[in-house]
């Protein structure tokens, strides 16, 4: 029900910033409990026609509007029984399997107490002959059992009060973590929704559906949880969605969906809500006009080499027969 907190926590806050703005009432509102002077009826003499009939006349039943359908609300029932059945089985197969292991650690924790036990009737134990009375042996006997009984308290203790410490920074984080996104759900709010009339009609609706289940989808649903709690467009999307039962299906479809899927879904209704962001290819960068051809710096001049493998320097005899090429490239070669 961490959602359903979140959101509740996040009403109270908004309606705290709001302030109920009194409605003059209209002279119309005033004149409401005059009487109405209605004219006199006119007097006239009596004919065939305004005589009533002999036989009363039957007047048709007047049929009583149904109801307004709330597709939304239906949609959410059913889509919350499609997960609460799918989350009752997962819990059924989770459960089984603590069992499996919690049974694999007893065995294994009995295994090591037995171990144990056995490391300590292998260690020497003295017996009456090591004392010169009775009641110096019932003492050892006495402190013995007194040791273990301590030993075990003390284990005990130990192993409540990490439990109890571990629990409470668990608690402790998750009511942290409600604040947090509590105060994030609000600055949301005041930056999708500019008038105050917004935000209450807002308000209201998300307060209507989470006495219809919409903490209980949230939950069971994360990645949509922390979209439209945490996204800065998030209260946008869920006022669409809790408008739109087309929109709510495309997101929570009864027939399941993948938390990309729903998250890609969800995107889109953003990109339909506030209009498709410019792209890459779309933002072009600006042309830059050239430069008038006497403001030109000059083209630098790129040096010419020879043809790959050609000798350099003008030498075009072989250095491997002809003997004068051969000095000469020695002697370059050693600097001379």
């Amino acid at each position: 029900m961490m959602a359903t907190r979140h959101l509740e926590d996040a009403i109270e806050e908004v309606k705290k910033s709001l302030e109920t703005p009194v409605e003059n009432q209209t002279t119309e509102e005033h004149n409401e409990d005059k009487p109405v002077e209605t004219p006199a009826p006119e007097e006239h003499e009596d004919r065939p026609e305004d005589k009533p009939a002999d036989k009363p006349v039957d007047t048709p039943p007047v049929e009583t509007p149904a109801p307004k359908k709330d597709d939304v609300a239906e949609e959410l029932e059913n889509t919350n029984s499609v997960i609460r059945n799918r989350l009752k089985k997962q819990a059924e197969k989770y459960d089984r399997e603590l069992a499996d292991r919690d049974a694999k650690y007893e065995a294994l924790a009995k295994q090591f107490e037995e171990f144990k036990q056995g490391i300590k009737k292998a260690e020497p134990q003295k017996t009456r002959d090591a004392f010169q009375t009775d009641e110096e042996y019932v003492a050892y006997l006495t402190r013995q059992q007194i040791d273990a009984d301590r030993a075990e308290q003390d284990k005990i203790r130990k192993e409540r009060e990490a439990k109890e410490a571990e629990a409470k920074a668990a608690q402790d984080k998750a009511e942290q973590d409600v604040r947090d996104r509590q105060e994030r759900f609000v600055n949301n709010i005041n930056y999708c929704f500019d008038q105050p009339e917004q935000k209450a009609e807002f308000m209201g609706k998300v307060k209507t559906y989470l006495g219809k289940g919409l903490g209980d989808l949230l939950d069971a649903c994360p990645i949509a949880s922390d979209y439209l709690l945490t996204s800065p467009r998030g209260p946008k999307v869920l006022d669409r969605i809790l408008t739109d039962v087309n929109a709510f299906r495309r997101v929570f479809d009864p027939r399941g969906i993948s938390p990309m899927d729903q998250y890609y879904e969800l995107r889109e209704l953003e990109r339909e809500i506030y209009g498709k962001p410019a792209t890459a290819a779309t933002e072009q960068p600006p042309v830059e006009t050239p430069a008038p051809a006497e403001n030109r710096p000059a083209p630098k001049q790129v040096p010419k080499y020879g043809k790959p493998g050609a000798q350099g320097g003008g030498r075009s005899a072989d250095v491997y027969t002809d003997p004068k090429a051969r000095r000469d490239e020695v002697r370059r070669l050693m600097g001379f």
